[in-house]
């Protein structure tokens, strides 16, 4: 696929692929080739375009469960002084872990993905 049919094509697929899509599906999608997926993910700038795409992901999610965490700590606090309501609490917990859990996983992405653009930029430079 040549010019700008390319690049609707890898952009399809970069979201596709970053969002958890089979090959197949992916392929399906951009309506290439599972071939062409195959070579496309042979490319490192490719996979680490997918690897950006994908910290774009976790960031919005961390980003929606920041926000969740508010009302989380408002019902928490508000059943510490109301007394038990163990499925609001369970929840509020429950909530708060996840966003513990993603907000780890989003500083060890970036770490990854910083680290791949040092490689990048190192196999960019000549010798």
């Amino acid at each position: 696929m040549a010019g700008r049919g390319r690049s609707n094509a890898d952009a399809s697929l970069i979201v596709a692929l970053a969002q958890g899509l089979t090959v197949a599906e992916a392929a399906a999608i951009s309506g290439v080739a599972e071939r062409t997926v195959y070579r496309r993910l042979g490319d490192a700038e490719f996979k680490f375009r997918i690897a950006e795409a994908q910290q774009a992901i976790v960031e919005r999610a961390v980003g929606l469960l920041a926000e969740g965490t508010v009302h989380a700590v408002h019902t928490l606090r508000k059943l510490s002084t109301e007394g038990s309501e163990g499925v609001q609490l369970r929840a509020s917990i429950e909530l708060l872990d996840r966003y513990s859990k993603l907000a780890h996983e989003q500083r060890q992405r970036d770490i990854y993905l910083k680290a791949d653009a040092r490689n990048l930029d190192h196999r960019r430079k000549p010798s």
